[in-house]
């Protein structure tokens, strides 16, 4: 699983956060990353907590990634064939890197984006 994260650039950065911190959150974290558009509620539970801060940017990310590539996914799905196809690896991409954030939330971790995506929405 590491070949997969060092692929996409998906950098380690758990040790910025307080270990106390993240186990206390860890049920919402992995709320947020199963039903995205829940992205507030870090922000709304824990308001000066760093990683709830984090969670809810990757979240809310991902969230906004899901609808502008579900757009783009129903305009090409349109091409016969070949682009029902990329709506459905679109559709996939999006359903495994949703499943490896619940993974690092579940297992104490977090990790950047693939490619340093984010909006940075919470400070």
């Amino acid at each position: 699983m590491e070949g997969i994260y060092n692929s996409l650039q998906m950098e380690e950065i758990t040790d910025q956060f307080d270990p106390g911190e993240m186990e206390e959150q860890k049920v919402i974290s992995i709320l947020v990353f199963f039903i995205e558009f829940l992205f507030f509620i870090p922000i709304v539970s824990y308001k000066d907590s760093a990683y709830a801060k984090t969670v809810a940017n990757q979240a809310l990310t991902l969230f906004v990634a899901g609808i502008a590539l579900g757009i783009v996914g129903s305009i090409i799905g349109m091409i016969p064939f070949i682009g029902g196809l990329i709506a459905k690896l679109i559709s996939l991409l999006l359903v495994v890197l949703a499943i490896t954030k619940i993974i690092d939330a579940a297992n104490g971790k977090i990790r950047n984006l693939p490619f340093g995506i984010i909006i940075p929405a919470f400070k």
